[in-house]
């Protein structure tokens, strides 16, 4: 018996791809017609597996009239933030330029010589398939405007041009978010497919054809795997490189299930559950513990019963035997159940920190400051202190560290429970937190980077903590960035807290205070007078 690695992101060996046989079809099918096609689903779903499926095995199944002129192409959109339009058409026009002979110089490239090339390419019988995923993450790119996607819409109105794009938000919502009418949308009018979890069948399956490529014979039950994991290939996979894990280290190559039960559940929670819950709206997550308490309604209103399906296409929650609706996990039921939806045990004003060593704090502090090492270990010593801090404010906030997001890695996760003061709640219930102890203000390039990782994790509020604080009020400045993106349609709120203001709490501020008064120097664009207690 051997062990088997799951994959977080997407198949590399296509023998490892299992299912959507059916949505295969369906899509071979749009193909076959000359139609593009759009899938999304919720993240860990398996689009990129689908996807790279499609490109590398499925688009051979395509009965396409002359298949020698069909040339095809995957790209990402992951990662290119920073990439404008010129170097994206560059990158895919060498990529093709390896697959076939191109009649137009590669040296130089703009939408009009790409747009000639299709054109030409037309003309000598030339079919073009492009593989495009993450196409949500262009939106993190202003370079990927309107103009951009009408020009990918012009070359699929023209010529022989599909696309299959995969995202983690349909085509229709990230056009609403974004707040553009762009043609893009229409190319895939009827050729949306949302990728959901496995049906039962499937999923023993999966388990079945897991337990084949690891050896493991029938040392695990599918039926149990599916019980614990549900129906979500991801977390299928997670339960299984466990269950196969346990049965390695045992006497008789069987796993322990009460074992493998406490492992899935905490390592599934942090893996995808708690992600889902911090983009999850108020309405859901009252919703999902209203099911975790058992006190819903006998008839459901039209818009909850789209959010409970909504669930059961994230592997949330699913129908037993007799119709009851069951979390799929119970680590993220209990954590669910155990949400305060009003936060009502909280008084309006700030409390005093716990466990809270002002003169510690101080020294550490100090140390921080004078520390000399590498830029890695002075960062660290910052994150380190400030997270300890967050800490000792229990009533408030609960901290976790180094939250790996789509993008980036985050230096602190923050739930923040505001209580009933009117003030804090204007931050919402989720905090991320960066940390740059420079020797030098902190430009605008790094406001941009906190606000994308607000954006794309719905997060209301941010906190700057910069040794130095951030660079003066004009446009190429961080200060004037920030205040930009507070009036923007966003309204984000990034708080700014320096080396003099951490050596304020060390004198006795409350970190909460500092919190408001930081607040009021954002929305009143001056400094917040002196508190007076």
């Amino acid at each position: 018996m051997i062990k088997i690695d799951y994959i977080c992101g997407g198949i590399d060996n296509i023998s490892d791809f299992y299912g959507r046989q059916e949505l295969i079809e369906e899509i071979s099918h749009r193909l076959k017609s000359w139609q593009s096609v759009s899938i999304y689903g919720e993240r860990k779903m398996g689009k990129t597996s689908l996807l790279k499926y499609l490109f590398n095995e499925g688009i051979k199944q395509v009965p396409f009239p002359n298949p020698s002129q069909v040339i095809i192409l995957y790209e990402t959109f992951a990662g290119k933030q920073n990439t404008t339009v010129d170097i994206f058409l560059q990158e895919l026009y060498d990529v093709l330029n390896r697959n076939v002979s191109l009649p137009v110089d590669s040296q130089k490239m703009d939408k009009n010589i790409f747009n000639k090339f299709i054109s030409e390419s037309h003309y000598r019988g030339k079919h073009f398939i492009f593989f495009f995923d993450e196409i949500d993450a262009a939106s993190e790119n202003s370079a990927f405007d309107h103009n951009f996607f009408s020009f990918l819409r012009s070359l699929a109105d023209k010529y022989k041009v599909q696309y299959i794009i995969a995202s983690r938000k349909s085509i229709k919502q990230l056009i609403r978010e974004n707040n553009v009418a762009s043609p893009f949308n229409g190319l895939f009018s009827g050729n949306l497919f949302k990728l959901e979890v496995f049906d039962r069948e499937e999923a023993e399956g999966f388990c079945r054809k897991l337990s084949r490529d690891a050896l493991a014979g029938d040392a695990i039950a599918p039926e149990i795997i599916v019980r614990l994991a549900g129906r979500h290939p991801f977390l299928i996979r997670i339960a299984f490189y466990h269950a196969v894990d346990l049965a390695v280290k045992s006497k008789d190559n069987r796993p322990d299930y009460e074992q493998l039960k406490a492992i899935f559940e905490k390592i599934s929670y942090n893996a995808y559950f708690l992600d889902i819950w911090s983009h999850l709206e108020a309405a859901e997550r009252r919703l999902l513990k209203n099911i975790s308490l058992k006190i819903l309604p006998d008839r459901l209103k039209l818009f909850e019963k789209e959010m409970i399906d909504d669930f059961k296409s994230k592997g949330l929650i699913f129908h037993d035997e007799k119709e009851n609706y069951i979390f799929f996990n119970g680590y993220f039921e209990d954590f669910v159940r155990e949400w305060d939806i009003e936060a009502t045990g909280l008084a309006a004003g700030p409390t005093e920190p716990v466990d809270f060593d002002k003169e510690n704090f101080s020294a550490r502090l100090q140390t921080v400051k004078n520390i000399s090492t590498t830029p890695g270990e002075k960062g660290n010593a910052l994150e380190k202190l400030v997270a300890d801090l967050f800490r000792a404010y229990k009533t408030y906030f609960e901290v976790r560290k180094q939250v790996r997001s789509r993008t980036s890695a985050l230096d602190i996760h923050l739930w923040f429970k505001p209580g009933d003061d009117p003030q804090l709640k204007k931050l919402g219930e989720e905090i991320i937190v960066e940390c740059k102890n420079w020797q030098n203000p902190v430009g605008k390039p790094e406001i941009n980077d906190l606000a994308g990782d607000m954006v794309s994790r719905k997060c209301k509020t941010g906190i700057l903590v910069s040794r130095e604080g951030i660079t003066g009020h004009g446009l190429k400045d961080a200060e004037g960035q920030r205040v930009i993106w507070f009036q923007s349609e966003n309204n984000l709120i990034i708080l700014v807290i320096t080396l003099k203001d951490l050596e304020s709490i060390g004198k006795g501020k409350n970190l909460v205070d500092l919190l408001k008064d930081k607040y009021s120097e954002l929305v009143e664009g001056k400094p917040a007078p002196p508190r007076v207690d």
